[in-house]
C-alpha cells in the first residue's frame, strides 16, 4: 500500500499596517506592526548552579542542607551535600537567589546570588559555631560573689547570626582557620572582669560593691569569642559584717565565739570633679541660689541600694549659711 505524501499547508500571511490579509479575507492583526517583538530563542532560562562546600575544621560537609528561595519568585531549590563537599543543581531558573547552607555544629552561611548565565559556581566555607558557656549560677556571700557555669563545645547550644556575604561566583572571602579553644571571660554590668581569659569554669568578684549586679560569661577561640549566657542578677549587701571571729571550746558542748566590731565601712564617692576646686561664683552681694550634681538612672545602677552618707563642697564665703 502506498503511504500518502503528507505535506504541511502553508497559508499565505500579508501583513498590511494593522491588517492581516489569510486566503484573500482581511482580519484584523493582534500587534501593529510597531508593537511587533522579535522572539530570541537565544535566552537561557535555566542555568548550572555548582556549590563547592568546605568547612574550618577539615571535616567533610556531608550531610550540610542547601537551599535556593528566589528572591521575588516562587522557586526554592533544596538538596543535601553529599562527602565529597561538591553538590550539583543541574537546572536553577535564572534570577536573584538567597542561598543558605547549613550544618549542625557550624554557622549558617547565607549570601545573596544573582545567578546568570549557562553556569554559577559558589566556593561556601562553614564555620564552626562559637558555642557559649551555659548554666551560669552566682551566688553571692558578703562582698564576693561566686559563679561557675559549664560548657560543653561538642554541643551546638545557640545559633550565631547570619552573615550577609558580597555576591562573587567562585570567590569567598573567609579564610580557612581551625578553632581552638582559649578559655573564658566574665563580664559585670557588660564590663570585662579578667584581663586574661580563664582557664576554669568559675570565677569569684571579690569585694563587690553593694547593690544589684548582671553577670554573663562567654567563651574564647582563637577564630573569636561566642555569644553570652543568659545574665544572671546578683544582690550583694553592703552592710559591713563583724570581723575577727573566732571559736573556743570551753567543754564538751559548749563553745565560745568572739569577734570585733565591723571595720569602718568604706565609701565610694561619687563626684563629676578630680578634688581640686577651680573657681567659684562672686555675687558681690548678698544672693541666695542652689547648686547640684547631676546623673543619669544609668549612672547609679551600682549604687543601687547603698546609702548616701556625706556630701562634700568648697564653702568659698565666710559670712553665709551652707544647707544640703
Amino acid at each position: 500500500m502506498k503511504r500518502p505524501n503528507l505535506k504541511r499547508a502553508l497559508l499565505p500571511v500579508i501583513l498590511i499596517g494593522g491588517l492581516m490579509t489569510i486566503n484573500g479575507q482581511v482580519k484584523q492583526s493582534i500587534d501593529h506592526t510597531s508593537q511587533l517583538k522579535t522572539l530570541s530563542f537565544t535566552e537561557r532560562e535555566y542555568a548550572e548552579v555548582l556549590l563547592l562546600v568546605s568547612t574550618n575544621t577539615g571535616e567533610s560537609p556531608g550531610g550540610a542542607i542547601a537551599t535556593f528561595e528566589q528572591i521575588g519568585g516562587d522557586s526554592t531549590y533544596t538538596d543535601t551535600v553529599p562527602e565529597s563537599g561538591t553538590l550539583t543543581f543541574p537546572e536553577v531558573w535564572v534570577g536573584e537567589y538567597n542561598l543558605t547552607v547549613t550544618k549542625e555544629g557550624y554557622e549558617p552561611y547565607t549570601n545573596v546570588i544573582n545567578i546568570q548565565g549557562e553556569y554559577y559556581i559558589e566556593e561556601v566555607l562553614l564555620l564552626e559555631e562559637l558555642v557559649p558557656p551555659d548554666n551560669l549560677e552566682a551566688e553571692a556571700n558578703c562582698k564576693d560573689v561566686y559563679l561557675e557555669w559549664t560548657h560543653n563545645p561538642t554541643v551546638k547550644t545557640r545559633r550565631s547570626e547570619n552573615r550577609k556575604i558580597p555576591t562573587q561566583a567562585g570567590n569567598n572571602s573567609r579564610e580557612t582557620n581551625q578553632r581552638e579553644f582559649i578559655g573564658f571571660n566574665v563580664y559585670k554590668e557588660g564590663v570585662l572582669l579578667n584581663e586574661e581569659p580563664l582557664s576554669e569554669t568559675e570565677y569569684t568578684d571579690e569585694n563587690s560593691l553593694g547593690g544589684t549586679f548582671g553577670y554573663c560569661a562567654t567563651a574564647v577561640y582563637s577564630t573569636g569569642e561566642s555569644g553570652s549566657t543568659d545574665t544572671v542578677n546578683v544582690e550583694v549587701d553592703f552592710i559591713t559584717p563583724p570581723d575577727n571571729l573566732e571559736g573556743y571550746k570551753i567543754n564538751w558542748v559548749d563553745i565560745q565565739l568572739e569577734w570585733d566590731e565591723p571595720l569602718p565601712q568604706q565609701y565610694y564617692p561619687l563626684q563629676w570633679d578630680d578634688g581640686e576646686n577651680y573657681t567659684s561664683i562672686g555675687t558681690e552681694d548678698e544672693y541666695d541660689f542652689s547648686v547640684a550634681s547631676r546623673w543619669y538612672p544609668e549612672d547609679l545602677g551600682v549604687y543601687d541600694s547603698m546609702y548616701l552618707d556625706k556630701i562634700s563642697f568648697y564653702p568659698t564665703e565666710e559670712n553665709c549659711e551652707y544647707y544640703a
